[in-house]
């Protein structure tokens, strides 16, 4: 009797123990994936809008309204373009203003550039998870972005020739990095107190730092300007920029340059001269 009940009970027992098993698989299965990283995804979205502005494009462009040559800049290369119009109208941009361009195979970044110094003056544009948004600087000083700079391999070869040429440095480097001497203007007149400069780690870094702050957009950055918002900053070769995306695109174009020239051979400064 004990043996039969044992088996009734095996029996009973075993089609709920597989009906259990088979809600666990199937919980183990709708289990959801963790999500990415909200931040890799940016960062990605960011990189595809920034490969797409690279690519070339024509224009032929006559008085067309601002707002249209937006669409089409945006339609070309495949990229989502917001414009603030609501700050644009407020500082006197309005959205039919004439744009004339007519070049050929030019890269996207440059199209909107050059759309953006027609349409008026203190336009950039900023690119936020994948979106390339056109306002004011004004109102795009919010919205500036970090971005890392690896520049250890023109800082090596900026120091090694400085360092045959002059030993470990020379005099008046370190003034010439920022500039120039503090202390006053010509003339002996005084002047006001200078904004600090950038932190750097080498008289190489400083001098590669001026030359970005000198020749991309000089008044929109702290250690040039006392109203100045973008920040630079160095650390063992890497540059750190926080500023608008159109600034970014100009420093990828001067340290470019500065990678051609060193390439070729040519000794800074000498570009086009006898």
């Amino acid at each position: 009797m004990k043996r039969r009940f044992l088996i009734i009970a095996a029996f009973i027992a075993a089609p709920i123990l597989a009906m259990a098993s088979h809600s666990i698989i199937l919980a183990q299965e709708a289990t959801p994936e963790k999500p990415a990283s909200r931040t890799a995804d940016v960062e990605q979205n960011d990189d595809r809008a920034r490969a797409r502005l690279a690519e070339r494009i024509q224009l032929e462009l006559l008085e067309t309204p601002f707002r249209d040559v937006l669409a089409f800049l945006a339609d070309s290369l495949g990229v989502e373009v917001y414009a603030a119009w609501k700050e644009l109208e407020a500082a006197g941009i309005p959205a039919d203003a004439p744009i004339t361009i007519d070049l050929d195979r030019i890269r996207g970044s440059l199209a909107l550039e050059l759309t953006l110094d027609q349409a008026g003056d203190g336009l950039a544009y900023v690119i936020r998870d994948g979106v390339v948004i056109v306002s004011t600087h004004e109102d795009l000083e919010g919205a500036a972005t970090t971005r890392v700079y690896n520049c250890r391999d023109l800082l090596a070869m900026r120091r090694s020739r400085e360092e045959g040429m002059y030993g470990a440095g020379y005099p008046g480097m370190e003034g010439a990095m920022f500039g120039g001497p503090a202390g006053g203007s010509p003339g002996g007149h005084p002047a006001q107190e200078p904004p600090p400069p950038p932190p750097v780690s080498s008289p190489a870094a400083g001098r590669l730092v001026n030359i970005l702050t000198r020749s991309v957009a000089p008044s929109s950055w702290q250690s040039r300007s006392h109203t100045g918002t973008g920040a630079i900053a160095e650390y063992q070769g890497l540059i750190v920029v926080n500023h608008n995306a159109r600034v970014h695109a100009q420093i990828e174009q001067v340290l470019a340059m500065l990678r051609q020239a060193a390439a070729s051979g040519r000794k800074p400064g000498k570009a086009g001269g006898r």
